[in-house]
C-alpha cells in the first residue's frame, strides 16, 4: 500500500509536466524560493542483534570463592602438595556456555526531530496551478539504549584430584544446575543526512495561499556507531565481561511523497507546513543493530523568495 501510494504520487506530475510542456511560452512566476525549519520523523524502533553472553568455565575454592578453571592445577598443588603422603581434593567445577539476548530500542520525540533546508524552482504556472522543481536536505540525530537481565542454569560437578599426579583428574558423572545471572546493555546512534528531489504541483484557491502535493526519489547517508556489553556473575562474583563495538557508513535510496500548505505573508517571506511519508528500499545498520528508516513525519517550513 505503502508503495502504491508514492508510485501514484510521483505519477500524478507526468500528465502536468506535459501540460507545462505545451505552454511553454507561459513564464514561470516569482523566482527562487529558499526554506528552513525544523523536521519531524517518526522512526522505528531499532531492532539489536541478540548479544552474546561470555561463557565461563571456572571452580570454587574451599571457601566459596570463584576463579578461572585455567588456575586450578596450581590451586590443587597448593592444597595438598605435588609430593609426599598420597592425599586427595575434590573440587567443583562450575560450567557455563553462554547464551543470547534480544532487545529493541526506541526514540523520544526530540531525538525524532530534526532540521531541513529546501530549494524551490517555479517551472510553470497558470491562474490555478503551479509547478515546481524540488529539493530537501534533512538531519536528524538518533541515539537509543536497552538492556536486559538473565537468569540461566550452568552445570557444575566434582573433579578429584590426588597429589603429585599429572593425570586428568577424575570426574564425578553426577552433576548439578547451578544458576548464572548477569545482564546486557546494547546502545545504538545514528546521523542521517537525506537528501532529495521531485516535483511540485501546487494549487492556488486565492492568491496568497498554495496547496500543494510533492515527490520524488531520495537518498540518505546513515552514520552509525552501536556497541554491546554483557556481563556474567554467579554467587555475587563477577567472572566474565564481553564487550563489543562497531561503525558504520551506508548510503540508502528511497521514495518520499508529500502534501502541504503554504501562505504567502509578503512578497518575499511565508509559512509552509507538510506531511510526509519516506519509504527505503532496505534497512542500515551495523553488525550489532538494524535501523528501518520508513515513516512518516511532518516539516514546518519559513519561505524565503528571490
Amino acid at each position: 500500500m505503502k508503495r502504491i501510494f508514492l508510485a501514484l504520487a510521483l505519477a500524478a506530475f507526468l500528465p502536468f509536466a506535459a501540460y507545462g510542456q505545451e505552454e511553454a511560452s507561459r513564464p514561470a512566476a516569482g523566482g527562487l524560493k529558499f526554506s528552513l525549519g525544523p523536521s519531524y520523523r517518526h522512526f522505528r524502533s531499532v531492532s539489536f542483534e541478540k548479544v552474546a553472553t561470555p561463557a565461563y568455565k571456572g571452580f570454587l575454592d574451599a571457601y566459596g570463592n570463584l576463579h578461572d578453571y585455567a588456575g586450578i592445577r596450581n590451586y590443587v598443588d597448593s592444597q595438598i602438595g605435588t609430593s609426599g603422603p598420597l592425599r586427595s581434593l575434590d573440587v567443583t567445577v562450575v560450567d557455563f556456555g553462554g547464551t543470547a539476548i534480544g532487545s529493541r530500542g526506541g526514540y523520544g520525540d526530540g531525538e525524532s526531530t530534526g532540521f531541513n533546508l529546501g530549494l524551490a524552482i517555479p517551472l510553470w504556472k497558470n491562474e490555478s496551478l503551479s509547478l515546481n522543481a524540488v529539493a530537501n536536505f534533512q538531519y536528524f540525530s538518533l541515539s537509543s539504549s536497552a538492556g536486559n537481565a538473565f537468569h540461566r542454569p550452568g552445570n557444575a560437578y566434582i573433579e578429584h584430584y590426588f597429589t603429585g599426579s599429572t593425570a586428568a583428574p577424575y570426574t564425578d558423572p553426577s552433576d548439578f544446575a547451578l544458576g548464572f545471572h548477569g545482564n546486557s546493555r546494547s546502545h545504538f546512534s545514528l546521523d542521517l543526512f537525506v537528501f532529495d528531489a521531485g516535483f511540485s504541483l501546487g494549487y492556488h484557491p486565492w492568491e496568497k495561499l498554495t496547496t500543494y502535493l510533492s515527490g520524488g526519489p531520495s537518498l540518505s547517508l546513515a552514520d552509525m556507531e552501536s556497541s554491546t556489553y554483557a556481563t556474567l556473575a554467579i554467587d555475587g562474583a563477577q567472572p566474565a565481561v564481553r564487550r563489543e563495538e562497531k561503525k558504520e557508513r551506508e548510503w540508502e535510496w528511497g521514495l518520499y511523497a508529500a502534501i502541504g500548505a503554504a501562505y504567502q505573508i509578503s512578497e518575499t517571506f511565508g509559512l509552509a507546513a507538510e506531511f510526509r511519508y519516506d519509504e527505503a528500499f532496505g534497512t542500515v545498520g551495523t553488525r550489532l543493530a538494524k535501523q528501518d528508516l520508513d515513516g512518516w513525519g511532518g516539516t514546518l517550513k519559513f519561505l524565503f523568495a528571490f
